[in-house]
Formats: structure tokens, C-alpha cells, sequence
């Protein structure tokens, strides 16, 4: 049996209790009591006949709930056994690929990791609901590997926003999003996981984060990398500062799939969340939509606090190209019959009134005005002799 059957098989045993039916029929028994107690109609054999048999059923589903646990404890047994081969297996993997990724090519980098995860609409707007109530401009932000995701746009309320990933092209399809005058204000940073234990965070500032989010990255990753990542975040937060991440949940068939397909890794989200409290995180929320990956919200401990202020205010839009102004000099013959012609134009309510006073030509106003059959008949002013 591989490992993604044998976790289905354990979930479905964990759910299983005895602990309905045990309330369920002491409820009922306790009606059964009450009638035959409350008058003196069934005989006193009777009654201590069926006291023993209601004893005989409490105890029988006692030991129906005594076999069910030492079941799942077997069964949980097994999966911890059959989960050494798939720690061993990632760590194996990961280490290839970081002793061979100064000869692969970007593109083969790049090509999976810039597709953005499908999710339902309503399950996507949810989450960005979730990250909105932590984004604000009190606090700096990051987000490691934001890819083309478009919770960046729900980021950019932090100020500054860092942008971070292993490899600069990675960070290129979210730069892109954004106009110049934005991108400058970006902090990019590009970081360098190694074998060793030394700090892949080290150029970030520790302390300064109130916000950061790690989405579709340490799904990547396997356990070891991942605990690394969680106690290098936890200093890079401030006190009372919210990580937001996401991981391959192997406590899941669909995730122990992924790790057996060699796509991600084997990382158990049980295993990871006692990580994270034992680095004194709060984990505030949990959330799938079914599938392999599992959204996780942990606090840092401490108060998120503050001295700024206020904020100036400001919008990033767009560059508009501005329409093509006629730089043809009028004369003092025209100066009056063109703006006549621009009313006339203007008169019309098919265009709008700003191209029409700075973007059309005289040409333009006149072959308008014959299109309507309403050619100009205004004489140029003559001259003052």
C-alpha cells in the first residue's frame, strides 16, 4: 500500500468515534428508567434484569471506544514507519537539485513556477480577503516568490513592500505589473539557499515585518527547509507580525501524491505546526479547498505596534499617452473660424469635448462637420486696414 492510501485509510479510521452512539443511548436508557421506575407495574426481577443488561451495554461501548483508539494508534504506527522513506527520498531530491542548479537553465527554472495556482474564484477571494485584514501601510511588507499571483495587489497597502525569490527572473512577472514609478519604490532582494546551515534570510532586516507571505513556495521545499524558513521569518517579523504561507499538506492523500509523484515534497502539516509553536508561534487559521495545499496563518508573539502616523496619499496609474496636439501655427484670419468650428463640432455631442479642443485639426474639424452635412460657412475675419 503506498503512503497516500495508507493516510487516506488513516483520516477516514481518525474520524470514527463511538462517542455519538455512547450519548445517543445513555439519553435513550435514561427514558427507559423513567418509565419503568415510575410506576409500580414491572416486577422487581425485571427491573434488576434490566439494570444488568444497561450496565452490559455501557461498558461494551467503553470497550468498543478502548479498541477503535488502540486501531488507530496502529494505523497512525504505519504511516510514521512509512513516512521515513518519503523524509528520506525529499531530502535526497532537494539536495540534487541544489547541487545542480548552477547548470540548469532559467527557463527550465521558471516554467512551472510562473504558472499561477487555479483556484475558484470565491476560494481565491477569500483568501485575499483573509490577507487584507492583516496588509496596512503601518508596517513593511514581503512576499517570497510572488510569481503572477495577484495577492500582490491586495500588498501594496504595505509600504515598503519587499520583493523576494531565489533567482531575479522569477521576481520579473510581478515587477511587470506595476508602472516604473512603482517598481522604484519595490525593495528586490534575491536569496541563496544552501546545503549548510547557513541563514538564506541573512540580507532581510530582523524585526521590521508586519506582514509577510510565502504562497506557493515552501510547497517546494522539504521539511528541514521548511523548519529553517520558519525560524528565519519568525525574526524577520515584529512583534505581533502575521506569516502567511502555504505548504505541500502531507496529512492529506492529495499532498502525499504530490511528494510521491516527485512534484513536492513530503511535509506533514501536523509536523509543521508543532514547529511553529514550538518557535512560540499562535496559529491563527487553517484553510484548504481540498486539495494538496493548505493555507496557514501564524502570529508572531508580542504586540504589532506603530509610530507612524499617517501616510501620504498617492496612486500608481498608468501612463496615458496624451493625443497629438496640431502645432500648426493659426493666423490672425483663423484664429476666430477654427473655434467656431470647434463649438459646431462640440455642438454635435458624439466626441469627446477634449480631443475636440486639442486634438483635431482643422482638417479633422471640417471633414467632420461634411460627414453631418453641415459644412462651415463662416467667413475668416478680414483684416483691420
Amino acid at each position: 500500500m503506498k503512503l497516500s492510501e495508507l493516510v487516506n485509510y488513516r483520516n477516514q479510521v481518525l474520524a470514527l468515534s463511538v462517542d455519538t452512539m455512547i450519548s445517543t443511548t445513555q439519553q435513550e436508557l435514561a427514558k427507559i428508567d423513567f418509565l419503568v421506575t415510575q410506576f409500580d407495574v414491572v416486577d422487581t426481577a425485571v427491573k434488576q434484569n434490566l439494570d444488568t443488561c444497561h450496565r452490559d451495554l455501557t461498558q461494551a461501548l467503553a470497550s468498543t471506544q478502548m479498541c477503535l483508539d488502540k486501531i488507530k494508534q496502529q494505523v497512525e504506527q504505519q504511516v510514521v514507519e512509512k513516512s521515513r522513506e518519503y523524509f528520506q527520498e525529499s531530502t535526497t531530491r532537494y539536495e540534487a537539485t541544489i547541487n545542480n542548479r548552477d547548470v540548469q537553465q532559467p527557463e527550465y527554472i521558471t516554467l512551472d513556477r510562473h504558472l499561477p495556482i487555479k483556484l475558484p474564484e470565491s476560494g481565491a477571494q477569500f483568501l485575499k480577503d483573509r490577507l487584507g485584514t492583516y496588509a496596512g501601510w503601518k508596517y513593511p511588507g514581503m512576499i517570497i516568490h510572488p510569481g503572477q499571483e495577484s495577492f500582490v495587489d491586495v500588498m501594496v497597502a504595505n509600504d515598503p513592500l519587499y520583493l523576494v525569490d531565489d533567482r531575479h527572473e522569477l521576481l520579473q512577472p510581478c515587477l511587470q505589473r506595476f508602472n516604473e514609478q512603482f517598481r522604484n519604490r519595490l525593495c528586490q532582494y534575491v536569496i541563496t539557499e544552501t546545503l549548510d546551515e547557513g541563514e538564506i534570510l541573512k540580507p532581510l532586516p530582523n524585526n521590521q515585518f508586519g506582514l509577510i507571505l510565502v504562497y506557493n513556495y515552501l510547497n517546494f521545499r522539504p521539511y528541514e527547509v521548511v523548519k529553517r524558513y520558519l525560524k528565519e521569518l519568525y525574526a524577520k517579523l515584529r512583534p505581533g507580525g502575521m506569516l502567511i504561507l502555504t505548504i505541500n499538506d502531507c496529512d492529506r492523500s492529495p499532498g502525499v501524491m504530490l511528494a510521491e509523484q516527485k512534484w513536492c515534497y513530503y511535509t506533514p502539516l501536523n509536523l509543521i505546526l508543532d514547529y511553529a509553536r514550538s518557535l512560540e508561534f499562535t496559529v491563527v487559521f487553517t484553510w484548504t479547498d481540498g486539495g494538496a495545499s493548505t493555507w496557514i496563518e501564524l502570529k508572531k508573539s508580542g504586540q504589532l505596534e506603530s509610530i507612524r502616523g499617517g501616510q501620504t496619499m498617492a496612486k500608481i496609474i498608468p501612463k496615458i499617452e496624451k493625443p497629438k496636439i496640431d502645432t500648426m501655427p493659426e493666423t490672425k484670419e483663423s484664429i476666430v473660424p477654427i473655434a467656431d468650428l470647434r463649438n459646431q463640432v462640440l455642438a454635435l455631442n458624439q466626441y469627446d469635448p477634449n480631443l475636440i479642443r486639442y486634438g483635431f485639426s482643422r482638417q479633422k474639424l471640417e471633414a467632420i462637420l461634411d460627414s453631418h452635412g453641415k459644412k462651415n460657412s463662416i467667413k475668416p475675419v478680414a483684416k483691420s486696414k
